[in-house]
Formats: structure tokens, C-alpha cells, sequence
């Protein structure tokens, strides 16, 4: 899981780990489709594309992690990414035969997991926007290879383009996660839904 970019927090994630209400359905949806990798959809479900949106600390990550650990236990080759390096990754292979390596794992994994994605926050893009051709091949190389990825973002997909991205590939991302319906919302912001039992007492 670690090699595979996951953190150690992932390790020990269960379902019971979510805090929330909000986003109760959205979350049960998520854990059917990880159900999937252990049935004969498997191949359905590894040509998934998932777009997890919501705001800064709503469990999406913890979430997405932990959904990319049943799929790794399931024997499927699952990773996990910031948007922002895979980008910077992307550019730096046309030099780098080590990187040119670690980006043919990542195209040639089952599903990909691209956190932060989609955000000029995050994410710079050259005013040439060279970066760009990158990842849209890499995203469409995934597509016809039958390969998934879940994205996650504080922006929805029809604000791709307003991030920097292109328009083409703001149409790529909402196509493929329309087929599938699989715009997923997390709303529940993880401190507000602990409560007064979990909160540990002070250390100082």
C-alpha cells in the first residue's frame, strides 16, 4: 500500500472510520462499488470513473484511501496520487528515464486514485499550457486501456475549465463519470460529526 503512494493512515481505515450523515448515501455507493473488485464485475468496475467532490475536510481523502485499500486487498492494482505531481511527473519523463518509469506503473494500474485534482490552487498550469496535452493523453490512454480513476476535488467537473484545464478535457472527465452516474458529494465535515465521547481528553 505504501509503495503504491497510500499513507499509513489508509492501513487501518475501516468503514466505521467515516463520521457523517450528510453524505451517508454517497459514501454506502462508494463502498458498493469497492464491493465489486470481489465479484465477476470486477472488470466493469475497473473501468470506473469516480469524481468525489466536496469541500476541504470532509473525509473525501480518508475516504478515497480507504476505498483504494479493499480494492489493493481484492488483488487489484490500485494507486494513489496529488494531481499536482502527476502532472509535474508527466512533463519531467520526457527527460527522466527513472520518472518515465513511475508513470507507466501509474497508466498501467487498474485504478487510479488523483487527489486535489483540478484545482489552479493546487495545481499551477503554464499560461503556454503545455502541461495540459499530458495529462489528457494520459487520462485517454487510460480510457481505452479499460483502466478507472477516482478523482478528488473541492471543485466540481463542470469547473474544470474554470481551473485552467481545457474544455476538452472538462468534456472527457463529465462524459466518462456520466456513464456511471458517479458524481459523488461529501458534505460532512469530519470534526463536526465526532462527538462529545470521541473527543480525548487534553493533554495540556
Amino acid at each position: 500500500m505504501l509503495r503504491r503512494g497510500f499513507s499509513k493512515d489508509a492501513l487501518n481505515w475501516t468503514p466505521e472510520s467515516y463520521k457523517g450523515t450528510k453524505s451517508k448515501n454517497d459514501f454506502e455507493r462508494l463502498l458498493k462499488y469497492a464491493s465489486l473488485f470481489s465479484t465477476d464485475k470486477i472488470n466493469d468496475a475497473k473501468k470506473c470513473f469516480i469524481y468525489i467532490y466536496g469541500p476541504n475536510g470532509t473525509q473525501k481523502t480518508s475516504v478515497a484511501q480507504g476505498i483504494g485499500k479493499i480494492i489493493n486487498e481484492n488483488g487489484v492494482d490500485c494507486r494513489y496520487i496529488l494531481m499536482k505531481s502527476l502532472i509535474d511527473n508527466l512533463w519531467k519523463s520526457q527527460r527522466d528515464e527513472q520518472i518515465e518509469e513511475e508513470i507507466r506503473e501509474l497508466a498501467d494500474c487498474d485504478v487510479l486514485i488523483l487527489d486535489e485534482a483540478f484545482s489552479k490552487d493546487k495545481i499551477h498550469i503554464w499560461a503556454s499550457g503545455n502541461q495540459l496535452g499530458y495529462i489528457d493523453e494520459f487520462l485517454r490512454e487510460r480510457i481505452n486501456n479499460g483502466k478507472g480513476c477516482i478523482f478528488i476535488s473541492n471543485n466540481l467537473p463542470t469547473e474544470i475549465e474554470n481551473q485552467g484545464f481545457s474544455h476538452s478535457l472538462q468534456d472527457l472527465v463529465t462524459r466518462e463519470i456520466k456513464k456511471q452516474n458517479a458524481l459523488l458529494t461529501f458534505v460532512d465535515n469530519y470534526f463536526d460529526s465526532i462527538s462529545e465521547e470521541e473527543i480525548p481528553e487534553s493533554l495540556f
